[in-house]
């Protein structure tokens, strides 16, 4: 089948077969979208861009908050062959500014809640077209949305597009500098979006909400398997603990997709305890590893809980728990990131690139169809992931003897003590045991006798006591001698980003050496 008569199809297929169905459902406004008007809007959409000179490899941003519009432009783009381009709402102007410049698109879509840092973009980028998306807010005088909707529906054949085109940039977290844009190709999200429907039955029977930010792959992920389905996509501008799990209940949605952050804050949340689950058919978790605690909360309560790994260069159809697992080996395999998805070939090497034999803990490296395409304009970091096809995760794994794939922590984050490798995730899971306990973080600090020792930064819950000596203490007997942290250090809160994922140049400025106090 040609690739452009398929993936046209991939992206419009509901409004020809459900055209009258509730494809999005804004929350906080209490709009509903129905695949028909999501066709309609994205076709004058496409009009509005090409009416601009905006042609096949030009970038389009979107620079705001979870809504109906960050679809109408995702869909906008296999029309006009354009790129999408989504920026984290909460980077620094400088970082944004960086980012900007380097993708310079030609279209910027932003919510006038976000006026000021679009006002610094302008000073760098002041060729590009703006348009506000708010009707009644616009603060920089800007083309509004809704005269982006007047235009006439898009007349002609679609761009020509194939699976190797790029549909978006999405940037990776960050964490340990400034993000990176990885060019996903109409492939990646066309197999991502197969495999997450394979493997989790979604059906036009099911509604989730997004908590994600529609700037994460795993947003995306969600999103389109959905769409494709023929599902209900719920938004909401910012996540509420209280209003989510309301949402539960007055929606009916059927699974939930998020963040350990955001579990953690529903499970903390009084109104968790007596929320009726009841049209959950299951609890998918990834963008970090879960604690081991917070998984138990979940299952208690007789959902099953599938953890999921991917990263935003490999697509998050890598690792799942699979769906039919039964309970009991959900909660024997408690803390596994699960088996190898639909499209996704694995292997776990050693420093030399040489395959690891069960049980043995080496590099996670993925092939196949869903991985990106590269970093945009930036081959030297390509090279530095990419290996005959194969991408260097960066993350440690071992296989066990029943297949279950288990992450012990990033390659980088391990650190060596008197020769013996040490990955702070165990020692993590270990402290999410302590009733006490919010948060924690273990990261390794410089050593003259054992070249490197743990050093852990603990949030306590509200109310609670603990010393550093207690910490320490409850490990003898139950962790290593070289497992248990040298150094514990109370703090406010752990930093991490919008998905949970701990800001690690962020803790080594405060925590590190500088601010360790050591």
């Amino acid at each position: 089948m040609e690739e452009n008569f398929l993936l046209n199809r991939f992206f419009n297929n509901r409004a020809e077969r459900d055209p009258d169905r509730v494809a999005v459902y804004e929350y906080d406004s209490k709009k509903a979208y129905t695949y028909r008007e999501l066709a309609a809007r994205s076709s004058r959409l496409a009009s509005f861009l090409a009416e601009h000179d905006v042609r096949k490899g030009d970038r389009v941003a979107s620079f705001c908050r979870n809504s109906q519009p960050c679809i109408d432009i995702l869909y906008a783009m296999p029309i006009t062959g354009a790129i999408l381009t989504t920026y984290n709402v909460r980077l620094r102007g400088e970082e944004l500014e960086q980012l900007f410049c380097a993708e310079s698109p030609s279209v910027v879509f932003y919510e006038a809640f976000f006026a000021e840092k679009i006002r610094l973009i302008k000073q760098v980028l002041p060729g590009a077209l703006y348009v506000v998306l708010d009707e009644e807010e616009n603060p920089l005088g800007d083309i509004r949305y809704s005269q982006a909707m007047e235009c006439a529906p898009w007349e002609g054949k679609p761009c020509d597009i194939g699976m190797e085109d790029i549909l978006m940039l999405c940037h990776t977290g960050g964490t340990t500098g400034t993000p990176k844009a990885a060019m996903i190709s109409y492939s990646s999200l066309f197999f991502n979006t197969l495999s997450q429907i394979t493997e989790y039955s979604i059906s036009p029977l099911d509604k989730i909400y997004v908590s994600y930010p529609l700037f994460h792959i795993s947003a995306w992920s969600a999103a389109l398997s959905l769409l494709t389905s023929g599902g209900c996509l719920v938004f909401k501008r910012d996540f509420d603990t209280e209003e989510t799990l309301r949402m539960i209940e007055t929606e009916k949605l059927t699974f939930l997709n998020g963040s350990p952050a955001v579990y953690q804050r529903m499970a903390l949340s009084p109104r968790f305890a007596v929320t009726d689950f009841s049209s959950i058919r299951f609890v998918r978790c990834g963008a970090a590893p879960p604690p081991i605690e917070l998984i138990s909360a979940y299952i208690n309560k007789g959902l099953k809980f599938i953890d999921a790994y991917g990263m935003t260069e490999s697509g998050t159809s890598i690792l799942s728990i699979p769906l039919g697992t039964p309970m009991e080996t959900i909660k024997a395999k408690a803390g596994s990131a699960g088996k190898a998805m639909l499209f996704s070939t694995l292997r776990i090497v050693d420093e030399d690139g040489n395959d690891v034999p069960q049980g043995v803990h080496g590099e996670l490296l993925v092939k196949g169809e869903m991985l990106f395409s590269g970093y945009w304009k930036n081959e030297k970091e390509t090279e530095n992931v990419m290996d005959n096809g194969w991408l260097h995760t960066g993350d440690m794994a071992y296989l066990d003897a029943d297949g279950f794939y288990n992450i012990c922590g990033r390659k980088k984050h391990m650190f060596i003590s008197l020769g013996e490798n040490i990955f702070p995730l165990e020692i993590e899971n270990f402290l999410s045991g302590y009733p006490e306990i919010a948060d924690s973080y273990v990261f390794g600090v410089p050593d003259h006798e054992r070249g490197e020792v743990g050093k852990a930064i603990i949030v306590l819950r509200e109310g609670c006591e603990l010393t550093e000596d207690e910490v320490t203490a409850r490990m003898k007997g139950k962790l290593s001698t070289l497992k248990i942290p040298r150094y514990v250090q109370f703090v406010p809160k752990v930093p991490r980003n919008e998905v949970g994922k701990v800001q690690t140049r962020v803790v080594e400025e405060l925590y590190g050496l500088k601010g360790a106090g050591i």
